[in-house]
């Protein structure tokens, strides 16, 4: 009766793509020890791959409510309600994995995706430069950047991109 134990169980199941067997470990973790985020947001993933979004989403928020700092478990909170459609909170969750790791391409892509859902173009543009920024070569971000607005003969993104592909022509 170990929640660590129950927890690995369901993490090995979940890569073994066992989800009923993966639920009910992730829950019975969460049981033993209600106050740890990490277990309530891998039973949020593992509830979220059954293909059970509804209780997926009410354990995302309650991992949420018990407010993790692991950046890793946040991109997983993020994802769990990009998929459940709760946009806003997928959102913010993405904001604070980016806070907690700001070099991190992944979730800066992840916010960026989740802002352009909900409409806000300014801060997911913003978002995908700074991914950019840190790896010049995040062809995903460039796509997305191209996309989030009308390239216009005026004003588009192809002078970046091609001094992009000659200087990686070669790699």
């Amino acid at each position: 009766e170990h929640a660590g134990v129950y927890s690995l169980a369901g993490m090995i199941c979940l890569e073994l793509q066992q989800f009923p067997q993966a639920v009910a470990h992730l829950r019975r973790a969460t049981e033993l020890d209600p106050s740890r985020a990490d277990f309530a947001t891998m039973h949020a993933k593992a509830l979220l791959a059954g293909h059970l979004s509804g209780p997926a989403r009410q354990e995302a928020d309650r991992a949420t409510a018990l407010k993790p700092q692991d950046p890793m478990a946040l991109g997983v909170l993020g994802m769990v309600y990009v998929q459940t459609q709760a946009h806003e909170q997928a959102v913010t969750a993405f904001r604070e994995a980016v806070s907690l790791a700001p070099t991190s391409t992944s979730h800066r892509l992840n916010l960026a995706a989740s802002l352009t859902a909900i409409g806000d173009f300014d801060t997911a543009e913003r978002e995908l430069e700074a991914c950019i920024k840190l790896d010049e070569g995040s062809w995903y971000a460039h796509l997305s950047l191209a996309r989030l607005r009308r390239q216009t003969a005026d004003s588009n993104h192809l002078a970046r991109l091609q001094t992009l592909l000659t200087r990686h022509r070669h790699e």
